[in-house]
């Protein structure tokens, strides 16, 4: 198979995957291939190329897409999440936490008011995270 070839059938794919119908002609296919490629490979597409999108009546693919970039930049959002509890509950910056260590959810759950569980406080303390410990006490 050519590239030729093969680059139809990356197009059909890619419209089938933003939900393009096949018939559905626009004014630029060449312009739709590149901003599904940009979409397809997580690179930013620019406001003209979202304009562009909803001009030709793709508001479809332009939520996808908007949506699929919006998550792309989810684990950033939650990294900031997270660094903010640190700070709140006084986690020393030389103790290191992996993303998904359970104190992050203990902590999440007492910002959203929820009451926390003894073996929950036990798993902080187990992590030497004294002033931590106390700040909750103390809620």
């Amino acid at each position: 198979m050519d590239n030729s070839e093969l680059r139809k059938k990356h197009f059909a794919a890619l419209r089938e995957k933003y939900q393009i119908g096949l018939h559905r002609s626009v004014a630029s296919d060449g312009f739709l291939y590149l901003i599904l490629r940009k979409a397809e490979l997580g690179i930013q597409i620019t406001s003209l190329e979202v304009q562009w999108l909803i001009e030709n009546r793709l508001f479809k693919t332009s939520e996808i897409i908007s949506l699929q970039q919006y998550q792309a930049e989810e684990f950033k959002r939650l990294e900031d999440d997270f660094l903010n509890l640190r700070a709140k509950y006084k986690i020393p910056k030389d103790i290191e936490l992996p993303i998904d260590s359970p104190v992050y959810s203990i902590l999440w759950k007492l910002e959203t008011k929820k009451t926390i569980e003894k073996s929950e406080l036990d798993l902080i303390k187990g992590c030497e995270l004294t002033a931590t410990t106390s700040l909750i006490q103390d809620i």
